[in-house]
């Protein structure tokens, strides 16, 4: 029997890991994406352990591993880059086969849509969803074409369409910070090889990691209380924070680094009904401050992939995904808004608090934390 047609809105990470799994079991995929080019907003992403155990099931970790830089230990310190907390990853690593990956969203993107060069569709803006005859969906875009597909799924981010055509409306919240991230060359030679550094100060915050052996990612988030604009001057910004900041930020051109406010996605009652279900940030689009919103785009991927391929129709696999999935993600949710709180408090009696008491939180407390987001038996 020939397989359902399944509509995919959005060419994101999650969009293009769901196609390349759905395609592999044999459904006929489309990708249908509104930028005329595969264009990623932002510089540099974190594809870690858990995301990374995906890919390897798929076949592609080897292609991300060569293509980005492997992160063997992750520090967070002060504003004086003196260490508050850190974990080693290596035992990670030998447990599960894979690396956490630094790699430039370009190289990841470019990379999976080389999975699925015949499915996906760009310069294809969705204009609204309809139910079509029978049980599918028929799909109207900005240029005039429809397409009916048998099943939907929604990868087409926070402000997604497929979430306003086909379920109840949900709230898009400010969390209360502002970011530029950039890219430059690497000034360090092998100072922070293997290694995300992840620095706090008074509101704000800055953290970078190589993404190859030429360049590095960067951020730069502070509270939106304090004073800016988009063109503020950086390296005065934080010039308390360690000299390598400043230096980082002056090597990288004005005109290319990229600001934006932090967006959370309010907690939406159902994620699926029908033939129709939401992935990634359309679902539950979450602060990045435990690096991990990609990362559960690509678990809900997997998700997806294994329930239908475990043989239930498709309805019962999107209301089994949702179950499956919801627990996890609302928990990390949650972890990451407190991450953003607890990292950019501004009373300076609390961050000496805060760091000491850190520091003296045992190594295994966070290894700990990092197990349980790098586990995936659940699914």
């Amino acid at each position: 029997m020939e397989k359902m047609s399944i509509v995919i809105i959005g060419a994101g990470i999650g969009g293009l890991t769901a196609g390349i799994i759905l395609k592999g079991l044999g459904y006929r995929v489309r990708i249908y994406e509104s930028a005329p080019e595969i264009r990623p907003v932002g510089a540099g992403i974190a594809i870690a352990n858990n995301a990374m155990q995906v890919y390897e099931s798929i076949g592609l970790a080897g292609k991300i591993t060569h293509a980005g830089h492997r992160i063997s230990r992750m520090v967070i310190s002060d504003h004086t880059f003196r260490e508050i907390s850190g974990v080693d990853l290596t035992s990670f690593e030998k447990r599960y086969g894979v690396s956490n990956i630094a790699i430039h969203r370009a190289a990841l993107q470019e990379l999976l849509a080389a999975e699925v060069t015949e499915e996906l569709v760009l310069a294809r803006k969705l204009a609204g969803v309809t139910r079509g005859r029978g049980k599918g969906w028929e799909l109207f875009f900005e240029d005039g074409d429809r397409v009916y597909a048998d099943l939907l799924i929604g990868a087409d981010g926070i402000h997604s369409v497929v979430r306003s055509a086909c379920f109840e409306s949900a709230p898009v919240l400010d969390a209360g910070q502002r970011c530029w991230r950039g890219v430059c060359d690497n000034p360090f030679g092998n100072r922070y090889l293997n290694q995300a550094m992840e620095a706090w100060g008074a509101g704000k915050r800055f953290g970078f990691v190589s993404i190859d052996t030429q360049k590095v990612y960067w951020y730069a988030v502070i509270n939106a209380g304090i004073p800016h604009a988009p063109e503020t001057n950086l390296e005065t910004l934080y010039s308390e924070f360690h000299p390598d900041t400043a230096q980082l930020i002056r090597m990288t051109p004005p005109e290319t680094l990229h600001y934006s406010s932090i967006q959370q996605l309010k907690p939406i009652p159902k994620w699926q009904k029908q033939q129709v279900c939401l992935l990634g940030d359309a679902a539950h689009a979450m602060t990045p401050n435990l690096g991990q919103g990609a990362c559960q785009a690509i678990e809900d991927a997997y998700a997806l992939g294994k329930l239908l391929a475990g043989g239930l129709n498709p309805a019962d696999a999107f209301s089994r995904y949702e179950k499956v999935r919801r627990r996890r993600v609302n928990a990390i949710v949650e972890r990451s808004r407190i991450m953003g709180k607890i990292s950019h408090l501004e009373n300076r009696t609390a961050i000496n608090l805060r760091n000491f008491m850190m520091r003296l939180s045992p190594p295994g407390l966070f290894r700990m934390q990092m197990s349980e987001l790098f586990d995936i038996d659940y699914l």
